[in-house]
């Protein structure tokens, strides 16, 4: 007989961490789908315009790094001050946003180009249209 409930103790323990394994791997998928949420938000989404721009890693405190880690980085809707410096014209494409652009053109401008084609540049992810004028 006590082979027998030495076995039924051996599958119960078997059970019971086999149960906790499980347990703590579905806890553990659920977080980090919780943190992808969180993120794949933050990059479609632009943050507060009141919010500064995540740091520099190196720069983030270790309170920071863990809400940025869990949380994502705050990137605010970029502001453009400066404009070109030669003749353009603002242009506003309606897509599911509304996307600002400039067209360069030399019609103001004293010298003549020969045009030859259009060139379309696309900053990065958390850039500006300025960097190109």
């Amino acid at each position: 007989m006590k082979i027998i409930s030495n076995n039924k103790k051996r599958l119960t323990n078997r059970r019971k961490i086999l149960s906790r394994v499980a347990s703590t791997l579905a806890i553990a998928f659920v977080i980090m789908n919780v943190v992808a949420i969180f993120h794949s938000y933050k990059f479609t989404h632009f943050s507060n315009s009141k919010i500064e721009k995540t740091q520099r890693p190196e720069q983030l405190t270790f309170a920071k790094k863990i809400k940025t880690l869990f949380l994502g980085v705050d990137n605010p809707k970029p502001v453009t001050k400066m404009k070109p410096a030669g003749y353009f014209e603002t242009i506003e494409l309606q897509s599911n946003k509304k996307i600002e652009c400039w067209y360069l053109n030399n019609r103001g401008s004293t010298k003549t180009y020969l045009t030859k084609g259009t060139v379309i540049l696309c900053h990065g992810y958390g850039g500006r249209k300025v960097i190109y004028a």
